[in-house]
């Protein structure tokens, strides 16, 4: 089994590549569908069949989810794992820098180490209901904030022209 950490940053994906004998490769993608595709094609260019290649990524907030779904459902096996737990893990190895190439190797060996349970999506429907009532909650949070604003206006000497705006 190759193991590929992926360390997920707002703009890149730092990967290490590590083969069943520990050899290790690194590169860096952009963290958009063009990347994920480059990603893809450097795994067949080494001829590295998907089924054979877990992908072992830290939850980042907002930026892995593109990249796992996209991955996932080219057929690769994803599997996204506790930021606490490899930080953990790479200080068992002496690892003491943190940078996106290092973070990748972690994450790999971690994903050597302990075969993480590969990650599945949700179902479409329950992604967008996800989205919906995300987009929601900013925006009755946006309009209590907007409430707060005018009630701040009517209680203090606010400009005409700032009030009605």
């Amino acid at each position: 089994m190759f193991y590929v950490g992926m360390a997920v940053a707002k703009a890149t994906l730092a990967c290490c590549l590590l083969s069943p004998d520990t050899d290790q490769v690194q590169r860096s993608f952009s963290n958009n569908r063009t990347g994920f595709n480059a990603l893809l094609t450097w795994l067949r260019e080494r001829a590295i069949a998907f089924d054979q290649v877990q992908i072992v990524m830290a939850a980042t907030g907002v930026y892995h989810p593109a990249a796992a779904l996209h991955l996932h459902e080219a057929g690769v096996q994803v599997a996204i794992v506790n930021p606490a737990q490899v930080k953990d893990f790479g200080k068992g190895w002496a690892v003491r820098t943190k940078t996106d190439r290092m973070d990748s190797w972690v994450l790999a060996r971690f994903g050597q180490v302990n075969t993480p349970t590969p990650w599945q999506p949700l179902s479409v429907e329950v992604r967008e209901l996800q989205a919906l009532l995300a987009r929601q909650r900013a925006l009755a949070e946006d309009l209590q904030r907007e409430r707060n604003r005018l009630e701040k206006a009517d209680a203090t000497l606010t400009p005409t022209l700032v009030h009605q705006s």
